[in-house]
């Protein structure tokens, strides 16, 4: 899986005063469908007197990654109750 990580600098008053900052990201298929909505990130990012530098950076997860976060985000549903037949 890759994500399009929208990395920006802000302007430093002295070296390494602040680390890239990462402004947003898509995924492989939202950015695949519409590439506009990162590039529009960008342009705006470009245009922010804030920042000396802006860049979309394809990150590779891998498969390690890609596990990391299925573990995470897939579970079982389980339901407490009881079923009756409606009839009581």
């Amino acid at each position: 899986m890759k994500l399009y990580v929208l990395f920006a600098q802000r302007k430093c008053r002295y070296e390494g005063e602040y680390a890239p900052e990462a402004l947003d990201v898509c995924d492989e298929f939202s950015h695949g469908e519409n590439p506009d909505y990162l590039f529009g990130k960008l342009q705006v990012a470009q245009d922010n007197t804030e920042f000396v530098s802006a860049a979309i950076v394809a990150v590779d997860l891998g498969e390690k990654g890609y596990q990391a976060i299925l573990d995470r985000l897939t579970g079982i549903t389980t339901v407490n109750g009881s079923v009756t037949d409606g009839e009581s």
